[in-house]
């Protein structure tokens, strides 16, 4: 699913292509010498994540108490409010604080009708819960009342447009974006975001030596970022077949930061993956009673399954199919892929499941989103389809020239 705050929702960030290879090559020299070390192992000491949750939950409650008293906020401080709903909803993996951001959109945009930050909440708002292409309507509305806005809303504005692209599929604007920001403001978040696009692209040495400019550049005490970082380079390093090294890197951040749920899910899921099947369900289990996702069921109950615990795989089945119903009425988009993984896999449901991955791609066609089509498609027996419809999708100049597996058909 940006900034310190909107990195945990969606990403995007980029550099013109030609560019590219020449980065490329002249970063996989230092890739080694930037790898060999964990770098959640040599971070620096970082807030204790208790205490970042503790004072994000008051933030909140002092911001909505003022709300509640006051009925009225600046788009500021709307702003300010959101965007740590936004941060906790992704932290704690609890979907009434999406809806809770929301609506605090809703509330901006009444009182602040024409100003174009009162509609640039709401794009945060869509974009937040997978909503793309309404989210791109609003940041037109934004755009459309900003003719004498300040050079800040302007960047705003364009900043974005940038993140929006990379969920559309457009990772050409998105490319050019990533790297314009990493040479106007090199930061452990520009570096972040741009490694992880170069990583959805299947440049992994290009990729990681980005990770590590980002670890090499973060200064500050709050382990969010560089719980991001853990959870992106973790999924680079997986994609590139070292799931050991994944492992190691997540599990020592979440040593750290163990209040961050969705750190913690991924965790779990790269312990199981490298064959610790036991510490992954007795890390995940706990999560049942501090989230409503579904998706810590629904793992439970494959890997029970597997595990040749029949009757406690079928109560998790149950309990997440419970959920996903639910979540999906209220979120649909937000939860569509975990939903058909869940269908595809213990759901026992392979139509429902290429239904919702065909939904879910033509909503962002992103390379996960792609790449599951095309996997689930192949499960239900719908090969050729999938792959028409991925061809169908992918207009990037960028991906095809990078992903050219993605649309090798074969009829």
């Amino acid at each position: 699913m940006d900034s310190a705050h909107t990195f945990l929702t969606q990403t995007g960030a980029w550099r013109p292509v030609a560019a590219l290879v020449l980065v490329g090559l002249a970063l996989t020299a230092c890739e080694r010498k930037h790898t060999a070390a964990n770098p959640a192992e040599t971070l620096h000491k970082t807030t204790s994540g208790e205490i970042v949750v503790a004072n994000l939950d008051a933030d909140i409650a002092h911001w909505t108490g003022q709300l509640q008293q006051d009925g009225q906020a600046t788009t500021g401080r709307y702003a300010r409010l959101q965007s740590n709903l936004v941060l906790r909803a992704a932290l704690r993996l609890r979907k009434d604080d999406y809806l809770a951001a929301q609506a605090i959109a809703d509330r901006a945009i009444a009182d602040y009708p024409e100003q174009p930050a009162a509609w640039l909440l709401q794009a945060n708002a869509l974009s937040a819960v997978h909503r793309y292409e309404a989210a791109g309507e609003m940041i037109d509305k934004a755009t459309e009342f900003a003719d004498n806005a300040d050079a800040p809303m302007t960047v705003a504005i364009a900043s974005r447009r940038c993140h929006l692209a990379r969920a559309a599929g457009d990772y050409d604007t998105a490319l050019r974006c990533a790297g314009d920001t990493v040479t106007a403001a090199p930061s452990a978040s520009s570096h972040g975001e741009y490694a992880g696009l170069l990583a959805e692209l299947g440049r992994h040495e290009a990729a990681l030596a980005q990770f590590a400019k980002a670890w090499d550049s973060y200064k500050k005490p709050s382990p969010l970022i560089p719980a991001w970082l853990a959870l992106a380079q973790s999924k680079a390093l997986q994609d590139a077949g070292q799931d050991e090294a994944a492992a190691k890197l997540l599990v020592e951040m979440q040593r750290r930061f163990p209040q961050h749920l969705r750190l913690t899910v991924e965790t779990a899921v790269a312990l199981e993956a490298t064959g610790k099947r036991k510490a992954a369900v007795a890390m995940l289990e706990p999560l049942l009673a501090q989230t409503d996702d579904p998706d810590v069921p629904n793992l439970l109950a494959g890997w029970l399954a597997d595990a040749g615990d029949a009757e406690a795989a079928k109560a998790m089945a149950a309990r997440a199919a419970r959920g996903f119903e639910s979540h999906m009425h209220v979120l649909p988009a937000a939860y569509a892929a975990h939903a058909a993984e869940f269908y595809a896999g213990v759901g026992n449901d392979t139509a429902k499941a290429y239904s919702l991955a065909m939904g879910n791609a033509r909503n962002s066609p992103s390379v996960p989103a792609l790449e599951q089509l095309l996997e689930i498609g192949a499960a239900a027996g719908q090969a050729d389809q999938a792959c028409q419809l991925v061809q169908s999708l992918v207009t990037s100049t960028v991906l095809r020239e990078a992903r050219p597996d993605l649309l090798d058909c074969k009829s």
